[in-house]
């Protein structure tokens, strides 16, 4: 089969990128913010558990992209440094930023977290990212966890692909087995099985995908019936893990072969939403804690429709993203990247953020 040389511009994935953040918003607002007693009490919708399959769709997306920028950096040495500095570069800056924001909060009001969060080895852990038993005290960096754990062995398939390549292999089939037996460390945790379901996926796609457009349809059906699943609790969560990340693979190969051969064309929104679903990730959380506890300590909350709060509040959360974007995040990114890259294969990323 032909080989198909990554495009420069990937609008579909930042796109995919763009509607995960937002489903990871509308889980977090629903479950975690307006089912609280003190704001409204209840789920806006129970379907809205389905969003947390944002995270599926994200650990697919960047065990794609590894394989597919990186494809033929593998047994280049030389490169696991530069690969190594990128990856970090891309994930810490923007993310210590938000995180000394929210540290001295639990400082000055303990009440708000859990009591941890001011102890020294969780804040030193929650910088660095290191798996410790509590949760990082910006909740949703236990995802940066994972990604930060699957760079270090993708780097290590850059520099021994021949040992490693069954190294993956293993370690993909030892997590798969611990998904369904309760056991569930760290190193050979159920994500790691989604991250290499997007590898083999991106190994896939490098060829001449048969039926695009029934991969596309096949994983968009597939994501739906996992959220269905996921929000009215009829599977367990590992079950309905595999199916987001049995879909996302199908959704990323079906797409992006159609955009390769130029039959998709994305709205710029959502290319834009994408751009800055990395910022929103991280600021959504403290950005709706922080309007639910001024919104309902105000007379006129209870006056506004449930559908309306919920609107608002999204509404927010990606307006304070796309600001930390444009006016924060893009400003780290160039700064490290003060030498872009000259090759489509090394420049992808500064599109395709990933």
């Amino acid at each position: 089969m032909a080989s198909v040389p990554p495009p420069i511009k990937l609008d579909t994935l930042q796109a995919g990128r763009g509607i995960a953040a937002l489903l990871v918003v509308i889980f977090h607002l629903n479950e975690s913010i307006l089912a609280k007693e003190k704001y409204l009490g209840h789920e806006l919708l129970r379907i809205f558990r389905g969003g947390s399959s944002g995270v599926e769709f994200f650990f697919v997306l960047s065990g794609f992209l590894m394989m597919w920028l990186y494809h033929k950096r593998l047994g280049d040495t030389q490169f696991v440094r530069t690969f190594l500095s990128r990856r970090f570069a891309r994930i810490y800056p923007i993310y210590w930023l938000i995180l000394t924001a929210v540290v001295p909060v639990y400082f000055i009001i303990p009440s708000f977290g859990e009591g941890y969060e001011t102890n020294l080895v969780d804040i030193v852990a929650s910088y660095t990212l290191f798996p410790i038993e509590n949760h990082p005290i910006l909740g949703v960096a236990w995802t940066l966890r994972h990604e930060v754990f699957f760079y270090l062995m993708f780097a290590a398939l850059i520099a021994f692909p021949r040992y490693m390549k069954w190294g993956f292999l293993v370690w993909g089939l030892v997590s798969f087995a611990a998904n369904f037996l309760d056991a569930d460390p760290f190193i050979i945790s159920r994500w790691n099985v989604i991250f290499l379901i997007g590898v083999l996926a991106a190994l896939y796609c490098r060829g001449n995908v048969a039926y695009p457009r029934l991969w596309a349809i096949a994983g968009v059906v597939g994501f739906a019936a996992g959220i269905y699943m996921r929000g009215y609790e009829l599977a367990s969560g590992e079950v309905t893990t595999i199916v987001f990340g049995l879909a996302s693979a199908a959704i990323l190969i079906g797409f992006v072969s159609l955009e390769h051969k130029g039959h998709v064309e994305v709205s710029p929104w959502l290319v834009k939403l994408g751009d800055t679903s990395y910022s929103l990730y991280l600021v959504h959380f403290p950005v709706l804690s922080l309007l639910a506890k001024v919104f309902f300590s105000l007379e006129f909350a209870s006056a506004v429709p449930d559908v309306l709060v919920a609107v608002i509040f999204v509404l927010a959360a990606v307006v304070a993203g796309a600001m930390t974007h444009y006016l924060v995040e893009r400003r780290l990114v160039v700064r490290d990247r003060s030498r872009p890259p000259k090759t489509s294969e090394a420049g992808a990323p500064d599109v395709v953020q990933s």
